[in-house]
This record gives C-alpha cells, sequence and structure tokens, in this order.
C-alpha cells in the first residue's frame, strides 16, 4: 500500500515537472521568437530608414519642394537612382516583419507612418515623375504652322499629366490622414514630408491645370472659345474692360488663332445670359439705367463663370459671331501677356515698338494713351494690334507655338501665377464652367474666401495709378469654433495734382456726364434718386478715381461693420454706403461709388466671421498689374 502511494506521488510529481518544463520551454521560445522578431523588425527599420533617407535626400537637392518646375529636369536625371531606393524601402515596409508591426499597439502607428511615407516618395518616382517627364517631352514636340497648333498629341500628353497629378493627390491625402506618431523623430520626420509633399501636391495640381486648360480645346470639340484681354487701367471686378475679344478656333484637330475685335466693334444688344448680375453690380443700373449686352461691361461680376455667358451671348449676336459655337471663354490682361512675353521673349509691333517681359503692361495701359491721345486712333490701334503681326495675336500664336524644351516649364510657372492670381481665366462650357482657373468664387464654408472686387465707373484710365493693398487679420477665436477675421483694404490715387492737366483726357476721364445725366431722367428711379445720381455723375471729374467695390463675404459665413474712410475733397459719403444685394444665388455688399481725388487715399475695413472648423480665411480680389499686396496676420497668437 506504502509503496503504491509513492508511486502515486513519484507519478505526480513527474507530471507536474514535466509540466512545468514544457512551459518553460514554450515560454523560451516565445522569448526567442520576439527576440528574432524584434531583431528582425529592428533591421528591417534600420534598412528602410537608411534607403528612405537617401531618396529623401535626393529630392531635396534638387529643391523640389520649393519649385517643381525647375527641379523636375534634375529630377529626371536622378530618377533611377531615386527609385532604386523607394523599391528597397519599400521591400521593407510592405514585408510580413513590418505588417505585423503595424497591429502593435503603441509602436504601430509610428510603423503606420513610415510605411504611408515610402508609399507615397515611392509612388512619385515610379509612376509620377515617368510619366510627366515623358507628357513633357510629348508637348515639346508640339509646334506651330503659321498661326495653328496641331493639338491630338498635346491632348493626349494633357491627360498623362493629369493621370499623374491625380496619383500624387491621392498619396498626398495618404499622408495627410497617416496616423500620427508616437516618437518625436518619426513625429518630426512626418511632418517634415508633409510639408514637402503638399507643396510638390500643388505644383503638381497647377501643372495638370494649365495642360488641362489646352487639352479642354480639343475635348470639347469643334468651336470658338473667346479671348478676353481685359485693360489693368479701366478696372472692373473680374480685371478690367475688354479692350479686344477674338477667338480661338478648334477645327479638324488644329487651333487656329482667329481675328480680334475692339470694344468700339461691338453693338449693343439685348439681355444675355448674365445680364441681371451685371446690372445688380453696376452702378448707374441702381438708378434705373439698364444696358442689356454690353461687351465693355461683360467683366463688371467677379464670378468668372458668369462673365463668360454674358460674353458669349453678345459675341454670337454681333455681325462676326452669329454662326458661331461658343465652347469657352479665355481671358488675359496686360500683365498676363507680359508676364509670359518674360519667357517666350518679345514681339515687335507694325508700329515699331517692342513689347517685352518688362514693358508689355505699362505700355497697353498706360503708354499708348499718352502716344496716341486719339481715341479714334486708340481704337484703330487696339484692333490692329491684336492682328495677326500684333501684340495679342503674336503673343497667343507664341503660347500655342512654343512647347519647346526651353521654355515649357517656365511657361508652365508663369501660367500657373496668373491663373492664382486672376490674371489669367479659362471656362470650358464642355465640362460646365469648372475648368482650372475658372475664376469662380468659392462656395466650401471650409475653405472661406473673402474678395474686394473693384469696378471702375468715371469712364478713365486711371486704375493704372490705383495703388492697393490688403491687410487681413484674424482677431478672435470664439468660443463656438467660429473666427472673427478684419479685412483693410486700402485704395491710393498715385496721380499727382499737378499731373491731370498735363495727362490726356483719355486717361483721366471721358465720362460722358450730359448722356448719363439724360438717361437718368428718363429713368425709372424716384426724383431723389435721380437728384442723387446727378450729384454722383457730376464728381466723375479728371484724374478721381470712381470705384464701386463690391464684397464678397465667405460661404457660411458673414461679413459685418463695413466702413469706408477717405480724405478726398470729391467725396460723396451717402455714395460710400454699402447694401446687401442678392445676386447670382449669392450674396453681395456693394455701394455706388467712393471717390478718390489725385494724391488721396481711401480704405475700405469689415469684419468677417467664418465658420467653425474652417481654415483660415484667404483674401480675394481684382488682379493688381503688379505682386499682390496682401498681408495675413494672426493677433489670436499674441
Amino acid at each position: 500500500m506504502a509503496k503504491h502511494i509513492d508511486n502515486i506521488n513519484r507519478t505526480g510529481v513527474q507530471k507536474k515537472g514535466s509540466t512545468a518544463k514544457s512551459i518553460g520551454i514554450a515560454v523560451a521560445a516565445i522569448l526567442g521568437i520576439i527576440v528574432i522578431y524584434c531583431a528582425l523588425l529592428v533591421g528591417s527599420v534600420l534598412q528602410a530608414k537608411k534607403h528612405l533617407t537617401q531618396a529623401v535626400s535626393i529630392v531635396q537637392s534638387v529643391n523640389a519642394g520649393s519649385d517643381m518646375t525647375s527641379a523636375l529636369p534634375a529630377l529626371v536625371g536622378k530618377t533611377a537612382q531615386l527609385q532604386q531606393e523607394t523599391k528597397a524601402a519599400r521591400a521593407q515596409t510592405d514585408g510580413i516583419v513590418w505588417r505585423i508591426g503595424t497591429v502593435i499597439p503603441y509602436v504601430g502607428d509610428d510603423l503606420s507612418a513610415a510605411r504611408t511615407a515610402v508609399t507615397a516618395l515611392d509612388t512619385v518616382s515610379n509612376d509620377v515623375i515617368p510619366e510627366v517627364s515623358d507628357s513633357l517631352t510629348n508637348l515639346q514636340k508640339n509646334s506651330a504652322a503659321g498661326n495653328t497648333l496641331d493639338i491630338k498629341s498635346l491632348s493626349s500628353a494633357a491627360d498623362a499629366i493629369v493621370k499623374a497629378n491625380t496619383a500624387v493627390q491621392t498619396q498626398a491625402k495618404a499622408l495627410e490622414n497617416a496616423p500620427t506618431p508616437h516618437i518625436g523623430k518619426v513625429r518630426d520626420a512626418l511632418s517634415t514630408g508633409r510639408t514637402l509633399f503638399t507643396k510638390l501636391a500643388d505644383q503638381s495640381d497647377s501643372i495638370s491645370k494649365v495642360v488641362s486648360m489646352f487639352s479642354q480645346l480639343m475635348n470639347g470639340g469643334e468651336g470658338k472659345y473667346l479671348i478676353l484681354v481685359q485693360s489693368n487701367a479701366e478696372a472692373q471686378a473680374a480685371g478690367g474692360v475688354p479692350d479686344s475679344v477674338g477667338s480661338l478656333e478648334v477645327k479638324d484637330g488644329k487651333i487656329v488663332v482667329g481675328e480680334f475685335h475692339s470694344d468700339s466693334e461691338f453693338q449693343l444688344v439685348g439681355n444675355v445670359k448674365g445680364t441681371k448680375q451685371i446690372e445688380d453690380l453696376y452702378a448707374i443700373s441702381q438708378f434705373g439705367v439698364n444696358y442689356g449686352g454690353d461687351i465693355r461691361l461683360a467683366t463688371v461680376s467677379p464670378n468668372f463663370p458668369v462673365v463668360a455667358k454674358y460674353a458669349a451671348g453678345i459675341w454670337k449676336q454681333q455681325s462676326f459671331g452669329a454662326n458661331d459655337t461658343i465652347k469657352g471663354v479665355m481671358s488675359l490682361d496686360p500683365y498676363a501677356l507680359q508676364s509670359m512675353l518674360g519667357v517666350l521673349g518679345g514681339v515687335t509691333l507694325s508700329n515699331g515698338v517692342q513689347l517685352d517681359g518688362s514693358n508689355t503692361a505699362h505700355y497697353l495701359s498706360n503708354t499708348v494713351y499718352r502716344d496716341i491721345p486719339d481715341q479714334n486712333q486708340q481704337d484703330a490701334f487696339f484692333k490692329e494690334s491684336a492682328q495677326l503681326k500684333e501684340s495679342t495675336q503674336l503673343i497667343m500664336q507664341k503660347v500655342f507655338g512654343s512647347f519647346d524644351a526651353n521654355n515649357m516649364l517656365s511657361l508652365i510657372k508663369t501660367m500657373s501665377v496668373l491663373g492664382q492670381q486672376r490674371h489669367l481665366y479659362n471656362v470650358s462650357f464642355a465640362d460646365s464652367g469648372k475648368s482650372g482657373w475658372n475664376g469662380e468664387l468659392s462656395d466650401d464654408p471650409k475653405q472661406p474666401e473673402t474678395g474686394l472686387f473693384v469696378n471702375e465707373m468715371g469712364w478713365s484710365k486711371m486704375d493704372w495709378y490705383a495703388k492697393r493693398n490688403a491687410v487681413v487679420t484674424k482677431t478672435k477665436t470664439n468660443k463656438d469654433g467660429t473666427a472673427t477675421w478684419h479685412v483693410k483694404y486700402t485704395i491710393a490715387n498715385s496721380m499727382k495734382p499737378e499731373e491731370v492737366q498735363s495727362t490726356p483726357a483719355y486717361i483721366t476721364s471721358t465720362f460722358p456726364t450730359s448722356f448719363f445725366e439724360d438717361l437718368i431722367s428718363h429713368g425709372s428711379a424716384s426724383a431723389e434718386e435721380k437728384t442723387f445720381a446727378n450729384t454722383m455723375v457730376g464728381k466723375a471729374q479728371p484724374g478721381v478715381l470712381w470705384h464701386i467695390y463690391v464684397i464678397e463675404p465667405p460661404a457660411g459665413g458673414s461679413v459685418s461693420g463695413i466702413k469706408v474712410s477717405n480724405n478726398s475733397a470729391s467725396q460723396v459719403k451717402e455714395g460710400e454706403q454699402f447694401r446687401p444685394i442678392k445676386s447670382d444665388g449669392r450674396e453681395y455688399y456693394t455701394n455706388v461709388g467712393v471717390f478718390i481725388d489725385p494724391g488721396c487715399t481711401a480704405t475700405v475695413e469689415y469684419d468677417v466671421t467664418t465658420v467653425a472648423g474652417a481654415a483660415d480665411l484667404v483674401f480675394d480680389q481684382t488682379p493688381v498689374p503688379y505682386a499682390p499686396q496682401i498681408t495675413y496676420e494672426d493677433d489670436t497668437k499674441q
């Protein structure tokens, strides 16, 4: 019996010892696996870091984050090396060791973030750079024959660039949504990568918009695209009065630069699409004087798709445009023409004047009116200057016929800036007006925008002397998440009082006072309104800026506290007061006129409230023929 019990005890002890031993072996095995895994993971991380660092160094060596168009040729030469590094890095981050690591608490976010960054860079090196490079090479093979351009291959190359841009935007979004790393160095590295990639994405999008603008000429089918050449010297909300209007005709897969017509050749027509908003934003219309369709008023709306439809409607009712199918509208101003000549080289007009990248805007906006003071001669000049051998048409031929290795990337860069600053517009009716740089006002409350736009009323070329600057200040972050901003917009009349008499009347003012007084007398306004209108008309004196201001509130937000300060003797305070109007489904604030005497200054100030969670407020304005003077400040960080 005792022996039996002893055997049982020994067996139990043996079983317990065996179990403990098995557990120990298992634990040791697991620990061993963990140690091995950790060693593999550390090795993988070190390898990925090594190759990723090399890849980033290659991108930074060509300064791609600051100027993609200049960096691209240098980066193309290093594509093979870049692909080798990103491929090696991705081999690590796509491996099973790395994938397992992404589900481990704490370090998983760091590994996921790093993997996202590697994927983004690898996509750029393999899918974007070669695609864009090949497409630009194809674009460079396009050349003009006379005044035509074959755009079949241009459209094909543009599609490839748009596809590449889609890949860039996808990766930029992935980086933006990547988890926040816990490790400081990884977090800092990801932040740097996001910043770099955001710049690349913005520049890639700009390139895509340029080539899309040209390819839309083909995709829209045969027909004509109008070209408005706006004058910076006679400001209107979208830019300026159209001095000349021409066309590009798409036929048999080619672009033909057509004939241009000065604004004096256009006849007034009945109402066309967009007439109501044009009249809402043009001061004299407030006194019962209706214009219908007038090409000179086409650009008084800051919402360029409205301008495009209005201009197309007027063109089709002219003798030279009656049978045309209008597929879209492009617009440039003298500053845009000058900027493109800076890339493409100058042109010589029939009068011997040479226009280049330094003098075109000044000449077309001011000098010509001094050299040719007679209005009939000026109208003839602007009609001629838009013909085959003259400024506008010569420049357009250069634009459509100069896709070569020497200037393609520079032209893209220049046109990108012009589009962003409203010197260049493009609306294609084939895609419902959603073209790049179509000048459509923002309707996204989360990306708030306010604009202050100028409509010149004095029938002068005085806006060449108008110097405008804006200061936009964030003043408060409210408890409900909304934000308050203050806008201060200053306009100075830089013409000196003593210059007025020696300056041609075509510059200082040709406002037909008696003509408008007669129109007002036959208008539908009340007697009191007519008296006020005549007071305003009487202030349109030589050298005086007569501006209507149009304020655009941000989508979902509001504008309040508008006030005007003015040190001009000509001011009419009642005319400076703003009133809200609704037009084209939008709300605006506008007035009848601010008069600014030579040497004087007026300032418009107002507060803006943006919706909760919105990005920083962006300020928009009528384009100026110089670098925009806009300053952003944030008092909430003080």
